[in-house]
């Protein structure tokens, strides 16, 4: 099946869809290098990738030294101190599977936060599509106040040459207030909604938000076949999950490898004096001996076999919760075509609504200036066409918003997909 997705996306007078996503590009980056979030995920990213060295790294050796305070006294002299250094060796393989466990753990961690950056990006683009929604809702009413301003001079001037009566007057200053009484309401959304945009970006609530004044038509083509694929191949959710069983297979490895013994090297010296009671060979001669040391898992057995079944036991979970999320993204890209399908039958709906409106305002406009007759529907279509523009803005907004929801869900751009 092919979506068909007809984008408005809005657009500055001087730069047109260029324009559009330097602005909304610059505040997404913006987000990327102040949100504290955010920043808190990618520290922990960073923290995690130290752990990989530290956990590759073998014991520290051990140094010892003693000395004799009564020295022993053997064939070739007595013994004064002894220094002796020990390196503990895990079983092999150990080490490597440390070192891979603390790496998947560390790409655990950065696709949490490739997750909170995409759910970041998401919002932050929810709120600058309403932002653009509440301005052009704003530019409309102030046409509209305009109009409504001259319909009553028009309607003040046949009143006065008795062409018209007092109500047609009373009607449009009635329309007017409600106008203007809807433009305050729309300038206080605004700066909420413009406090909410800045936060997000973690910056002054009183921030100017640039938002352009226009937006264009663009027509963009995706397979929805496509959009499901690249969602359970790319989604960070998966992927967190991927990471996640990754780790747990290096953990299972980790815990069958526990049960091994260590091997321990070293090296002992001990200093021996002269004897001075006779003359024989390798008289005060040092002994050097090497050691090598084993330890012996013997009665952790239970402990062993408990970690290895614990890890198992994770595993089969994740896959459980590998398939369930699969499920819940599927749906959600579902519904997010199906809102973007919906919109897009509104928005033809609406047009053809504002063309028709607009045909029979002009015809009933030429009628009341040559009659001064239907004045109540003149402002009555007046009021409509501002409902459907109105409206229109509304549907737009709810595609790009369910544009960015498929982005969120499928970690691409659309426009990755035009055909």
């Amino acid at each position: 099946m092919i979506i068909y997705f007809f984008l408005f996306l809005f657009t500055s007078q001087i730069g047109a869809d260029e324009a559009f996503s330097q602005s909304l590009d610059g505040y997404l980056q913006i987000a990327a290098d102040n949100n504290p979030s955010l920043k808190a995920r990618y520290q922990q990213y960073l923290s995690a990738l130290e752990r990989v060295p530290q956990l590759g790294a073998l014991p520290d050796p051990q140094l010892t030294f003693g000395y004799f305070v009564s020295p022993v006294e053997t064939r070739v002299g007595p013994q004064r101190a002894r220094f002796s250094v020990q390196q503990m060796l895990p079983w092999f393989g150990t080490l490597d599977a440390r070192r891979d466990a603390a790496t998947r753990e560390a790409q655990l961690r950065f696709e949490e936060f490739v997750q909170a950056r995409n759910t970041l990006y998401f919002n932050i683009k929810q709120v600058y599509f309403r932002l653009n929604n509440i301005q052009q809702d704003m530019v409309l009413t102030q046409e509209n106040i305009e109009i409504m301003e001259s319909y009553e001079r028009l309607a003040t001037q046949k009143y006065e040459n008795d062409l018209a009566s007092m109500v047609d007057i009373l009607r449009v200053q009635m329309q007017l207030r409600n106008e203007r009484n809807k433009q305050l309401t729309l300038r206080k959304n605004l700066a909420a909604q413009q406090v909410v945009f800045n936060k997000l970006l973690n910056r002054a609530e009183d921030a100017e938000v640039v938002l352009p004044v226009e937006f264009s038509e663009k027509l963009i083509v995706a397979d929805t076949a496509s959009l499901r694929s690249q969602m359970l191949s790319e989604n960070p959710a998966l992927q967190i999950l991927q990471a996640e069983a990754e780790l747990l297979e290096e953990r299972e490895k980790l815990a069958g490898l526990s049960s091994k013994p260590n091997l321990g090297v070293g090296l002992d010296y001990v200093i021996v004096g002269q004897r001075n009671d006779m003359e024989m060979p390798d008289n005060g001669q040092d002994v050097i001996m090497p050691m090598v040391s084993l330890s012996i898992p013997l009665f952790n057995g239970r402990k062993y076999e408990a970690a290895r079944r614990e890890v198992q036991i994770q595993r089969e979970g994740n896959v459980a919760a590998t398939e369930a999320r699969e499920n819940e993204l599927i749906s959600e890209l579902s519904q997010a075509t199906r809102d973007y399908e919906v919109a897009l039958s509104q928005v033809r709906l609406f047009e053809e609504q504002i063309e028709a409106t607009q045909q029979a305002i002009s015809i009933l406009n030429s009628a009341y200036e040559s009659t001064s007759k239907n004045f109540e529907d003149v402002l009555e279509f007046q009021q409509k066409l501002l409902q459907y523009q109105m409206s229109l803005n509304e549907v737009v907004t709810q595609l790009q918003i369910a544009r960015a929801k498929i982005e969120e869900l499928t970690a691409v751009e659309i426009m990755d997909f035009d055909e």
